[in-house]
């Protein structure tokens, strides 16, 4: 957006592409389902580990179309 005000104001700059991360902010955000939402699933079970926690990304995630 800012670089077409810059455009159109006649100034020059260097155009930057964006890589469109929506995927990644989608995994980590959905609700529910997403990682914040099953970290904070696992902080409820006072035996949860870093291992049953992982499976369960692992579970979730793994065959997921990237």
């Amino acid at each position: 957006m800012e670089q077409i005000e810059y455009k159109n104001e006649g100034i020059k700059v260097s155009e930057i592409q964006f890589v469109d991360n929506k995927a990644c902010l989608d995994m980590i955000n959905i609700a529910p389902g997403g990682l914040i939402d099953i970290l904070d699933e696992q902080s409820y079970f006072p035996k949860a580990t870093v291992d049953s926690l992982l499976t369960r990304f692992d579970l979730i995630f793994f065959n997921q179309k990237r």
